[in-house]
């Protein structure tokens, strides 16, 4: 994905590192639905179509766009979740009440809701919208086939021809936009799992060297019983200090101890003794 793009999509459905994958989801269906009724509205306003049409198209309009509005600016979209489901449903049923029924472009529009519900809704959500759906479509098939005067035939060829390809625009969109919002969200992940792995590698490293230096002076020592020297591995004798400095982070600095004071300079303690 562009740079261009990853922006776009950030700018429109908010950035993985601030919002989670189920938010951005959720505004990419609202999103889409406010573009498909906006798209509708245009259609119907240029074929001089009566008032309930394009009336009702304004109101999804507005219905969406202030639901991706709010959604996009808050925290949270649970909330919003049963307002989405009702509208969806409610363009299901206007589609099929007024655009020919199951010979209008009502299936495909639900198909597309299908694909949002299931891209979009937590597990929980997903199954009550899914049965509610199931019923939905049962009520207005039944109410069809039985009552052929309930339903409304395409105003006109050319509105039919235009919803038919509105329709085919937005299943379009949804596979691009959702499909691309999965894989920035997987790209995400994959990179923090990198960069997780590097860590813990890096820290496997360093507590390999840890372990190293501890095991080296772990053990039997051979030391010079008189002036202390260390043989190390290769048979060499080392200073003491020499040693432990080469085989850890310990830096030596000299004194004297108060026996050896006396030992090596003892007039000069007994001085510095009787001054005290």
């Amino acid at each position: 994905m562009t740079d261009i793009a990853k922006n776009i999509m950030n700018a429109l459905f908010g950035s993985p590192e601030s919002h989670s994958l189920d938010h951005r989801m959720f505004l990419a269906s609202s999103f889409l639905s406010f573009v498909f009724a906006l798209f509708s509205f245009v259609s119907e306003c240029c074929l001089g179509l009566p008032p309930l049409y394009y009336v009702f198209s304004f109101l999804m309009i507005i219905s969406w766009g202030a639901l991706y509005g709010i959604v996009r600016h808050s925290h949270t979209f649970k909330p919003f979740i049963i307002p989405l489901v009702i509208g969806l449903f409610v363009v299901i049923t206007y589609d099929w009440v007024f655009m020919g029924g199951v010979l209008g472009v009502a299936p495909l529009i639900t198909a597309v809701v299908s694909a949002g519900i299931a891209l979009t809704l937590t597990s929980r959500t997903k199954l009550f919208a899914f049965v509610s759906l199931l019923i939905l479509i049962g009520v207005l098939y039944a109410n069809e086939a039985n009552f052929q005067g309930l339903i409304s035939a395409y105003p006109t060829k050319t509105l039919l021809k235009s919803d038919q390809l509105s329709t085919l625009i937005a299943i379009i969109c949804v596979i691009f936009i959702f499909s691309s919002v999965l894989i920035q969200s997987y790209t995400l992940e994959q990179m923090k799992v990198q960069s997780a792995n590097d860590d813990l590698r890096e820290k496997n490293k360093q507590l390999q060297e840890t372990t190293t230096e501890i095991e080296t002076l772990r053990g039997l020592m051979p030391i010079c019983s008189f002036c202390k020297k260390i043989r190390d591995n290769e048979g060499y004798w080392n200073q003491l200090e020499d040693y432990i400095s080469d085989r850890s982070e310990i830096q030596f600095t000299h004194s004297l101890c108060e026996d050896c004071s006396k030992k090596y300079y003892g007039d000069y303690y007994e001085e510095e003794a009787e001054r005290a």
